[in-house]
């Protein structure tokens, strides 16, 4: 049986118990593995407490963590931050540098090495094994213009992107690597965990009538994804109407707790109607659908180039209409049937035309409703794993 070497972001725990979309979608062919064993994979991630005790359930997978307080980590993961946002230096931060150690000292050989959306680590690892290096790339982060960009796709053997919009960003290095991999939901797992029982608790949790039409934004709270923008039109259009609702769910960073700059400006932008817009901090992943299951339309405004966000999939797969911002990878995730799709150089506005169309059309929202619903199906975790180890297939092929 080959071995696939799999290296994270080295941001979240593998397996996913503290979430994260990458990291969630690392579980969906890990998981399919153990169902239909094919490989013996071997993966390095960061720790977190509790992690040991899941990777008992895999036989066809050895764990391998790099303890980030030990090494410093998260002081060298911000500084990372600051370098490439601000300075675009790449920088070989403790995580690389503790994982490369590791591989080095182990001597293991594997067939095949897939590196998720951790570009920095390409090269590093291509030196000690050439020719094998599969980057699964989620972001932007290398294309021409990215210092760097054009040896980490040298380094490659292949790149699989997670959107059009991302293979175009690649493209401009070179087209002979790069192909479409579109994320994937356990449609079926997500949709057990909600029904009418469900909506009908969490819109008592939320204070919500059952006569109220409700918005959901649901992510990362922070400047890109265009929570601000979508407050500012919420709070136009609760001046005309008095029976909608606006859940914001997540945080600045997955688990945090803590209350940003940008949140508390969000908060005080929602004085008006603090009753009407609902800051529900961070939800477990597991609670998610029962929160979706309490809203009536989701919106998505993202304010940058969203490579392919999982809570447009997440809302479909509930049969949410979609208001989405026209940014990088979100227009291939939906239809003209089912979204409503906003620019963002004039996205206040137009997200309040948006969200007027459905807060006075029942039966525009139940036929986008029904469409979300089959759109969803292009995204079916079953979808995702076949195209997944279809892609290995090709690479022990060629």
């Amino acid at each position: 049986m080959k071995k696939i070497l799999v290296v994270i972001s080295g941001g979240l725990p593998i397996p996913s118990i503290k979430g994260g979309a990458v990291e969630t979608l690392i579980d969906m062919y890990l998981e399919e593995n153990e169902k239909n064993p094919q490989y013996k994979f071997e993966v390095y991630s960061t720790y977190a407490d509790g992690v040991e005790e899941k990777t008992k359930e895999y036989k066809n997978c050895k764990f391998n963590y790099v303890h980030a307080e030990k090494f410093g980590f998260k002081i060298s993961r911000y500084t990372r931050a600051f370098l490439n946002k601000i300075l675009h230096i790449p920088v070989r931060y403790a995580f690389i540098n503790e994982v490369i150690k590791n591989i080095k000292r182990n001597k293991e050989e594997f067939d095949l090495v897939i590196v998720e959306n951790n570009a920095m680590l390409v090269s590093p690892l291509a030196q000690i094994f050439p020719g094998k290096i599969i980057l699964h790339l989620h972001n932007d982060n290398v294309n021409k213009k990215i210092r760097g960009g054009i040896k980490t796709y040298k380094d490659c053997k292949r790149i699989y992107t997670v959107s059009d919009y991302i293979k175009s960003r690649v493209d401009t290095i070179g087209k002979n690597k790069t192909v479409t991999l579109f994320n994937g939901i356990d449609i079926n797992g997500f949709k057990e965990r909600s029904s009418e029982t469900t909506r009908k608790e969490m819109r008592k949790r939320f204070n919500i009538k059952n006569d109220e039409v409700v918005f959901i934004f649901s992510g990362r709270v922070c400047e890109d994804k265009g929570v601000k923008e979508l407050i500012k039109a919420f709070t136009e259009l609760r001046k005309k109407y008095d029976k909608i609702k606006l859940l914001i769910v997540g945080a600045s960073f997955f688990s945090s707790k803590k209350k940003t700059p940008y949140i508390k400006e969000l908060i005080q932008l929602s004085d008006e109607f603090k009753e009407d817009i609902i800051f529900t901090g961070y939800i477990d992943y597991k609670d998610m659908a029962k929160v979706y299951s309490a809203a009536d339309i989701q919106v998505v405004p993202s304010m940058f180039d969203d490579p392919c966000p999982l809570t447009v999939i997440e809302g479909m797969v509930m049969g949410l209409p979609q208001i989405v911002s026209i940014s990088g990878g979100i227009p291939e995730e939906v239809s003209d049937e089912n979204a409503i799709k906003v620019n963002r150089e004039n996205i206040v506005k137009e997200l309040e035309d948006a969200m007027t169309k459905l807060i006075n059309d029942e039966n525009l929202r139940k036929s986008m409703a029904r469409a979300s619903l089959k759109r969803s199906e292009l995204f079916d975790k079953k979808s995702y794993t076949d195209n997944f180890f279809k892609l290995i297939e090709e690479e022990f092929e060629n």
